[in-house]
């Protein structure tokens, strides 16, 4: 079984195991007393710290052409020609062979579909961080638990001397992986594989090769690969080159894939960077409701018009999961419908955190009866000084919103704060009569305009704009 001398102990006895489909629960019990050889990776291994693991419980066992397992006292060693040996602790009853291929699963584990099975490396976090990391937030906000199988240094064919690679952990059954039916399987994609000698191509090839054996271990569970996430600066174009690889072999197994490539730039996150590729504890957080946004267009609990391509993509989701926005009755969001006075009232009152509020018994607005559908919300925006309506007593809701109008709500909602004027944009002159509350939303990152410099006031704003302000009225520093 190992490429090197075979070294064992207490050899008076040996121990014939019948059938390699035989249950550990089944092995463990054999006499603590019994003289059960121990050699090879998993000898070097034990006899670094006997006492931590144990004695053995049963002879070693081939998981495949390359590893191999021995059942301990307090736990099961496992042993890899590509990472070496590592021990997974607990009781050896939880290890059982079954399923696919009559491989080591941990039973002590049984995930169902509100669990996440994650497999990833540093950018995923390691024991202690990954709830933490971006990752594990974003599946957290997404409604499920994530369950990790991440370690720093590792991808589809790196490995280190502590941990296997995607193919041995997978494939090779170099891991226990948890029985069960997760939701959610996340495969990320590692920058790790670019110090590997192979091709990307190889490197496509092996995940996908993880990706079916994945799905042969959980067939009901929703695939998810993402691409190495990284920034859209030249000195990273291996990492790009990688993730299309990536992404084109996804495509093809029909996965969804998260195309995390150029992330870090694209949602402005660059700054919140602790070193080239890592983010920091607030970029981590920072990052994680993108992915939460992205998970739920893939689970079908996002707006069913707002594809992951939409420039706001994850602004509009995080309207429906905070619950600002319902959308409407079919599912959707219509990102590109003009906003209405009315909706705005009901957006800002959610926003508001839907107070306690009695509405007038006679209305403040003419065209605004009692039995309106957002008579609450409008009322209460007035209430609030959000809103005045206009001079001849009328609310007009539904009118549509023009971005300058939109500046005032916003301004107003924050408490009317201290701001100067301001020429920033080429067209909201200092004389404009709502330049105080543009150039506010510009200084507090609510909105940077257009590309051309303009702010464009009398445009009406869009359901896609009113959740990018939105959002970023609430996440603004």
């Amino acid at each position: 079984m190992h490429p090197r001398p075979e070294l064992k102990v207490n050899r008076a006895q040996a121990i014939t195991l019948a059938a390699s489909s035989l249950a550990i629960s089944a092995l463990s019990t054999t006499p603590a007393s019994a003289n059960i050889p121990v050699s090879g990776g998993i000898y070097s291994l034990w006899i670094t710290n006997p006492a931590r693991f144990g004695h053995p419980v049963a002879a070693e066992q081939a998981l495949s052409p390359v590893s191999a397992y021995q059942p301990f006292s307090n736990g099961i060693i496992i042993w890899d020609a590509a990472s070496g040996s590592h021990f997974y602790p607990g009781n050896p009853n939880n290890f059982v062979r079954t399923g696919p291929g009559n491989m080591l699963r941990d039973a002590s584990i049984r995930l169902t579909s509100s669990d996440a099975l994650i497999i990833g490396d540093s950018q995923v976090g390691e024991p202690n961080t990954n709830h933490s990391y971006w990752v594990g937030q974003g599946f957290t906000q997404a409604g499920y638990r994530p369950y990790f199988y991440s370690w720093g240094g590792i991808g589809v064919y790196a490995a280190n001397q502590y941990h296997p690679s995607y193919v041995d952990s997978v494939i090779n059954n170099a891991r226990a992986l948890p029985l069960g039916s997760p939701g959610i399987v996340y495969i990320q994609g590692s920058g790790n594989d670019l110090w590997t000698g192979r091709s990307y191509q190889d490197t496509a090839e092996g995940m996908r090769a993880v990706i079916r054996k994945l799905r042969e271990l959980y067939p009901t569970s929703l695939i998810m690969l993402s691409e190495v996430v990284g920034r859209r600066i030249s000195e990273q174009t291996n990492r790009h080159q990688l993730s299309e690889h990536l992404s084109a072999m996804g495509r093809q197994e029909n996965v969804n894939v998260v195309p995390t490539r150029y992330w870090i730039t694209d949602k402005g996150l660059a700054h919140l960077l602790a070193d080239s590729v890592h983010l920091s504890p607030t970029g981590h957080t920072a990052l994680a409701p993108h992915l939460a946004a992205w998970i739920r267009w893939s689970n079908g609990t996002g707006f069913a018009d707002v594809l992951p391509t939409e420039t706001f993509f994850t602004q509009m989701n995080w309207m429906r999961t905070s619950g600002i926005s319902t959308g409407w009755e079919d599912g959707t969001y219509r990102p590109y419908q003009s906003a209405l006075r009315g909706e705005i009232a009901a957006f800002f009152y959610r926003l508001a955190g839907s107070p306690a509020f009695t509405p007038p018994a006679v209305s403040p607005f003419r065209d605004v009866p009692t039995t309106h559908a957002f008579y609450h919300h409008i009322t209460w925006m007035q209430a609030a000084g959000i809103t005045t309506g206009w001079a001849d007593g009328t609310f007009r809701p539904q009118q549509t919103v023009l971005r300058a109008e939109i500046a005032a709500f916003f301004y107003r909602f924050n408490g009317s704060p201290a701001a100067n004027l301001s020429d920033i944009f080429k067209d909201v002159p200092v004389t404009h009569p709502f330049n105080r509350e543009i150039a506010w939303m510009h200084a507090n990152g609510i909105t940077t305009g257009w590309a051309d410099g303009t702010y464009r006031p009398q445009q009406p704003v869009l359901r896609a704009e009113i959740a990018a302000f939105t959002y970023r009225n609430v996440h603004r520093s």
